[in-house]
C-alpha cells in the first residue's frame, strides 16, 4: 500500500543553546521547497542548511510562521507533523520544527534533555525568530508533550497559542488531581 503522507521537505540547522545553564546544541528544521538532496544521516526529505542559505534567511515579509513541538519521541519526520505543516506551507505560511534534544536524529550533545519543563530551546529559537523574521507573526502549536512544553510558555513568549479543548484538558487534570490529592477525608 502506498503512504498518503504528505512530502514535506526541511532543511536543519543546529543552534547552540545560548544559556550556560542549558548547555548543547538542538535541531530546528524549516520547511523550504522540495528539492532531491538527501543526507542518510537525518530524517527522510531533510538536509542541513548550508552556511550561505543560513547567513542569508533573513527576511521583512509578514507571512504567518508556525512552530511546531512535537510529542515525547517524535520530531519532524512524523506523519502527524507532516500533515499539518503540508497543509499550511501550501497556504503560504513559514513553518519550523524544533526537535527536541536527542530526538529525529539530532544528537545529544549535554544532559540537558527533553522534558516537559525544557523550554529553553524554544525561548531561544522565538528570540531568534523575532529578531530575524521581525514582521512575522509567530503562532505554536504542541503536540503531546511538546504540548505542554508550549503551554507552560506561551504567555512568557507572547504566542499566538491558546486552545479552548488544551485547557478543558488541563482544567479537567487539575480537578481531578484536587479530587484525589487535596479533598481526600481523613483516614481514621
Amino acid at each position: 500500500m502506498e503512504s498518503t503522507d504528505p512530502p514535506v521537505y526541511n532543511k536543519r540547522k543546529i543552534f547552540e543553546a545560548e544559556c550556560p545553564a542549558y548547555s548543547g546544541t538542538f535541531a530546528v528544521d524549516s520547511v523550504v521547497p522540495p528539492h532531491t538532496d538527501t543526507n542518510p544521516t537525518l530524517p527522510p526529505r531533510t538536509i542541513n542548511f548550508t552556511d550561505e542559505e543560513f547567513g542569508n534567511i533573513g527576511s521583512d515579509d509578514g507571512k504567518p510562521m508556525v512552530i511546531t513541538l512535537h510529542g515525547l519521541t517524535g520530531g519532524s519526520q512524523e506523519a502527524y507533523l507532516r500533515h499539518l505543516l503540508h497543509a499550511l506551507y501550501i497556504e503560504g505560511w513559514e513553518a519550523c520544527v524544533v526537535n527536541a534534544r536527542g530526538c529525529a536524529l539530532s544528537k545529544i550533545t549535554s544532559g540537558n534533555l527533553f522534558n516537559a519543563r525544557a523550554t529553553w530551546d524554544l525561548r531561544q529559537l522565538v528570540k531568534w525568530l523575532r529578531k530575524t523574521f521581525p514582521n512575522r507573526p509567530l503562532f505554536a502549536i504542541g503536540y503531546s508533550l511538546g504540548g505542554w512544553s508550549m503551554a507552560l510558555q506561551r504567555s512568557w513568549l507572547g504566542l499566538n497559542a491558546y486552545s479552548k479543548s488544551m485547557a478543558r484538558d488541563l482544567k479537567g487534570l487539575f480537578e481531578l488531581f484536587v479530587d484525589r490529592h487535596m479533598r481526600r477525608s481523613p483516614q481514621s
